[in-house]
């Protein structure tokens, strides 16, 4: 990496969204600092090309991942009440990438329908840029 990306980075200069070449590689677009020398992008597409089948676009590109590995549970102390929350509404928009997101995964087998009549939690909408902000 050279001097001056590993600078700005250290200054958090360069945003995402700032300084990315787009790169076709495979059948997929991924995104490239076009701070990186033309080598380095290529040296870097070069790994993506011969690992390509190790990254996931969606739930259902990562079959056969143990079920135990991935489930989630809630762990509650016996001692603490849960608190219920006020189910929180959302629009028409918000409410069908919600049903549609979640439907993804119903069909992929990732999740499953089960009932909690007394607990609920709410369901929490992270866009994408927001997610790019905590990586």
């Amino acid at each position: 990496m050279n001097e001056t990306l590993a600078e700005n980075v250290q200054n958090g200069q360069p945003q995402p969204e700032d300084n990315i070449v787009e790169k076709q590689i495979g059948r997929k677009l991924f995104k490239l600092g076009s701070l990186l020398s033309q080598g380095e992008q290529e040296e870097v597409a070069a790994v993506i090309s011969r690992h390509l089948d190790t990254f996931a676009w969606t739930a259902a590109d990562m079959p056969g991942i143990a079920p135990d590995f991935l489930c989630h549970h809630l762990t509650m102390d016996a001692k603490v009440r849960p608190v219920r929350q006020r189910t929180r509404k959302f629009n028409e928009e918000r409410c069908l990438v919600v049903k549609e997101e979640t439907q993804k995964l119903l069909n992929d087998g990732h999740i499953k329908e089960i009932q909690y009549p007394e607990w609920i939690a709410n369901v929490v909408l992270v866009s994408e840029w927001e997610v790019e902000d905590v990586r």
